[in-house]
């Protein structure tokens, strides 16, 4: 389960990063990083996938 919690109002004593609120921009913006650390993560089990096997290869290999 998410929660978003966005900001919908001008505040001058409140830098935003993209200048200006927009919280349908900063929704799309965090979605999009979440998608990315996403792919990360599969990414790096993949990576770690593939050394097993590559392990378990060998290992059957010299069993012959």
């Amino acid at each position: 389960m998410q929660f978003y919690v966005l900001r919908c109002f001008d505040d001058p004593n409140v830098v935003h990063v993209d200048g200006s609120v927009n919280p349908v921009r900063d929704k799309e913006t965090i979605d999009f990083e979440l998608q990315l650390k996403d792919l990360e993560t599969i990414e790096k089990e993949c990576n770690v996938s593939k050394k097993l096997l590559r392990l378990e290869s060998i290992k059957t290999r010299k069993n012959f």
